[in-house]
């Protein structure tokens, strides 16, 4: 297995380049020959955790390399992107990786992991999931006309542990179907660590943001036969029955198919979602 080293520091190391893309493209690497290290924030909250590396990034790194021909010539389009571990093992498998973020220390972080780590195509750009709009070119980060067109031509969304808030939660899944609602061919993988607790106000066993999540998923469809090809919005006949709102079309992914490359804890509590496509209320657009 691949050994991820990570370094705890407390300052950002800002590094900058001359071009419009931050991130100087590498050659490809061929992971086992070559260990990835890793600088992180010594701590963090609920508002800043993408300063640290979470179990669900490394499934996701697995499932990415055990279909690495996937995602070959695939514009990949990572949301919360956080130091950049995710963006690392995309970029030396697809053709241009996309990673976003809204916490510009992230963005920072990931860009010093990204300049001491061998790396293919990648773009740090900030998206805030609270905002319909990007920042422009003109902005830390910003995009480019360059960078929003990639953005519209990519197939391939990812995500990992989003799921630890439920207000947060909301907001992402609302930014997961605008961009879906935009771009109809976009297929998503979303890694998720279930946390449980107790609510003393449902006095019951909770699982933050996952069960928002579980909430949004039509249950009326079966599994598709490819992971990687979206499905076009339809209207769902039982979930117009309950007055459901839009819903996305998501399956999970079988953990027993996906190989450990990582060392990690993969225990019972992660798992992978593919989410294909959405399910319409009849009527709207």
């Amino acid at each position: 297995m691949l050994k991820v080293t990570v370094y705890k520091v407390k300052p950002v190391d800002v590094l900058l380049d001359d071009g419009e893309d931050m991130i100087v493209e590498r050659k490809r690497v061929r992971w086992g020959e070559n260990d990835i290290m890793l600088r992180t924030r010594s701590e963090s909250t609920v508002d800043n955790s993408g300063v640290q590396v979470w179990r669900a990034a490394f499934l996701l790194g697995d499932f990415v390399m055990a279909h690495a021909s996937q995602f070959t010539d695939e514009t990949v389009v990572e949301l919360g992107c956080g130091v950049g571990f995710v963006t690392l093992v995309l970029s030396s498998v697809a053709k241009l990786v996309i990673a976003t973020d809204s916490d510009v220390d992230a963005l920072s972080l990931a860009e010093t992991n990204l300049l001491h780590n061998l790396h293919g195509a990648c773009r740090l750009r900030q998206m805030d999931w609270n905002c319909h709009g990007l920042p422009s070119s003109s902005a830390e980060f910003g995009w480019s006309n360059r960078d929003i067109n990639a953005l519209r031509r990519a197939r391939i969304l990812v995500a990992s542990d989003v799921f630890y808030d439920d207000d947060i939660t909301e907001v992402f899944l609302s930014k997961l179907c605008e961009l879906m609602t935009e771009n109809p061919n976009l297929v998503a993988f979303v890694a998720i660590e279930k946390r449980a607790i107790f609510s003393a106000e449902k006095l019951n066993v909770v699982h933050l943001g996952y069960d928002i999540f579980r909430a949004n998923v039509c249950n009326h469809t079966s599994a598709p036969e490819s992971l990687f090809h979206a499905t076009e919005p339809h209207v769902c006949a039982a979930c117009n029955e309950v007055g459901a709102t839009p819903r996305f079309l998501a399956s999970q992914v079988a953990l027993e198919s996906i190989p450990q490359v990582f060392e990690y804890d993969r225990q019972g509590m992660l798992e992978l979602w593919c989410v294909r496509g959405l399910v319409q209320i009849r009527g709207h657009n």
